[in-house]
């Protein structure tokens, strides 16, 4: 074999590897060869299978002398394989696109008779056009500011849209994040104020714990629907206040508007010489404006002996639970108009004239109330002019007057009510309750212990129907008749003329006129003023037992049918008599024989 036919089986048959012969040639070898063949067969293989593939989808033009793949004759798409001819790229030429023209596309959507997209556009544009042109007087703005469900006219659309918004969300909103330091000496009144307008309707305004207090130099004025919370309550005189109002400052909170809820707040008040200072001032001049108030989990701390804790005017169906109130002329101060409200859980402390004081008020409640006030010369609850009120296991203790005092009023009652060394100043007219021309009025189940004085448990003047079960009052008073006959603890009650007694003899009954009807365990009848006997009356056996009289009264239409029972004397027969009217028309007292 030549030396070259030597080089050449080394090189190609063998796998060896010879230097290159000429000048820039790579050392090479069969196996290097064989593996490039391979690679650059699969690679085609590749292209032609995707030729197959793409032509079952639009066709494939060509393979060019780019090594592009080309598919559509559009030259929309095409295929760049790698320099290995391994992989293909995939481009898309966007200038190449045919665009479809809107009115060529069909339309089924909420556009009315739009059968097109270009319709459907158009119709919108039209819409929108007269928006812009007409503002807020156009016929659909007008309409989508009308809110039906809540029966509110906004001023404009977005207005709307944000109340819907706040509908669907409550935010909380920190004093603390608007500045509120709470150190004791930085006014706070402006961090108070910003948090509660950046607040929108229902959002919760947080007052967290402070340090020290809140300062406040004004009052802070809360005239849109929100909660104002904090987590700081405390019961004590002597507790640490959450919120701290200079002397200067007459009202803490006033609240203008209805659905606000005040809760978890210590407050203290430093004014000491204003007759009108408050806590918190519910106050609306218009009737029923204050609707839905919840003040619940307070103290409110008066510095000195004026003004209230609460005051409230023209509210209505609101709540105030678990409230005290300390010190001041009157804890709660409720006047002029309003409607359902419920005292439950709450306390006037030492206050100086009135726990609580309602005037002008229909059907409201007062739930485990308690009056604890031995420097208050008056009442511990005093409704004026109110209708519909109950107190049920309310209590009061120390009251220098009377437990309540009901001047004008119609329909009050008194359930499970105790009292606990009332009239301590001795200068009132009654020790539990003083009534004045009110009617209707109900005690039951009441009590009271630790009387100071010999004053009556109750005077009625000018009242009618009072009705008194199972307490154990001593003495009664009612127009200026007073009643000492021992315990009223078995229970008297009466409706107008008529009462009822377990034991009407033995000095347990008490007459307020002549000839009242009265019951007892047999007998129902008539008894005399001084409760001494009946008259007559009608026995558990079925019997009637008739008058007994000296002298027949005149014989006329007004004793027609009456029965009368004249007793004999010694040997002397008794006589029934009834009044008749005989054949002549004339009126006569018959003898039954």
């Amino acid at each position: 074999m030549s030396d070259a036919s030597e080089l050449i089986k080394q090189q190609f048959v063998d796998g060896g590897v010879v230097p290159g012969v000429l000048p820039g040639q790579n050392a090479v070898s069969k196996t290097y060869v064989d593996q490039q063949i391979a690679a650059a067969t699969a690679s085609l293989n590749d292209v032609i299978n995707a030729k197959k593939i793409f032509s079952t989808i639009g066709g494939v033009s060509a393979i060019n002398s780019t090594d592009t793949l080309t598919l559509y004759s559009s030259n929309e798409l095409s295929i760049v394989p790698d320099p290995t001819f391994r992989t293909l790229t995939f481009s898309l030429d966007q200038s190449k696109l045919t665009s479809i023209p809107a009115q060529n596309i069909t339309y089924s959507g909420k556009v009315t008779g739009a059968t097109q997209v270009k319709q459907a556009l158009d119709s919108l544009k039209d819409t929108v056009d007269s928006i812009q042109t007409g503002g807020d007087s156009n016929a659909e703005v007008t309409a989508a500011r009308v809110s039906t469900p809540y029966g509110v006219t906004y001023t404009n659309l977005k207005n709307r849209l944000d109340a819907m918004d706040q509908r669907q969300r409550q935010e909380v909103i920190s004093v603390a994040d608007y500045g509120a330091k709470g150190d004791g000496t930085t006014d706070d009144y402006q961090a108070f104020a910003n948090a509660i307008a950046a607040a929108g309707d229902k959002d919760i305004v947080y007052v967290p714990k402070p340090a020290s207090f809140y300062r406040i130099a004004q009052k802070i004025v809360i005239g849109k629907p929100l909660t104002i919370e904090g987590n700081h309550y405390e019961v004590s005189a002597s507790a640490t206040t959450t919120i701290v109002f200079d002397a200067a400052v007459t009202t803490g909170f006033e609240v203008t508007f209805r659905d606000v809820k005040i809760k978890g707040l210590s407050i203290k008040m430093l004014n000491n010489t204003n007759t009108l200072v408050a806590g918190i001032n519910l106050t609306n001049s218009t009737p029923g404006a204050l609707s839905n108030q919840m003040l619940e989990d307070l103290f409110i701390f008066i510095n000195g002996s004026f003004g209230s804790g609460v005051r409230g005017k023209n509210v209505i169906t609101s709540v105030v639970d678990n409230v005290r109130c300390y010190q001041g002329a009157y804890g709660f101060y409720f006047d002029t108009a309003g409607t359902s409200i419920k005292f439950d859980t709450s306390w006037g402390m030492s206050n100086t004239k009135c726990g609580f004081y309602l005037s002008g008020y229909e059907y409201c409640d007062f739930i485990n109330c308690a009056c604890d006030s031995p420097n208050n010369p008056d009442y511990g609850y005093q409704i004026v002019s109110s209708n519909g009120i109950s107190l049920v296991s309310c209590g009061a203790e120390g009251i220098g007057k009377s437990f309540a005092k009901l001047d004008t009023c119609n329909g009050v009652s008194f359930l499970s009510c105790r009292g606990v060394g009332l009239n301590h100043a001795n200068t009132g007219v009654a020790s539990f309750s003083e009534q004045v021309n009110s009617s209707n009025v109900t005690y039951i189940g009441c009590m009271e212990t630790g009387q100071t004085g010999l004053l009556a448990n109750i005077v009625a003047t000018g009242s009618l129907y009072p009705v008194i079960m199972n307490c154990n009052f001593q003495k009664i008073t009612m127009d200026s008749t007073t009643y000492t006959n021992g315990a009223f603890d078995r229970g008297i009650v009466r409706f107008g003329g008529l009462a009822l007694n377990i034991a009407p003899f033995g000095g347990q009954i008490s007459t307020v006129s002549n000839h009242d009807l009265y019951f007892n365990e047999r007998r129902l009848g008539v008894v005399r003023s001084d409760g001494g006997a009946f008259y007559g009356y009608f026995d558990s056996d079925g019997g009637i037992v008739t008058r007994s009289i000296g002298t027949l009264p005149t014989a006329n239409a007004a004793n027609r049918g009456k029965l009368l029972r004249v007793e004999g004397g010694t040997n002397v027969a008794d006589k029934l008599y009834i009044c008749r009217k005989n054949a002549s028309d004339a009126y006569e007292w018959a003898v039954i024989n």
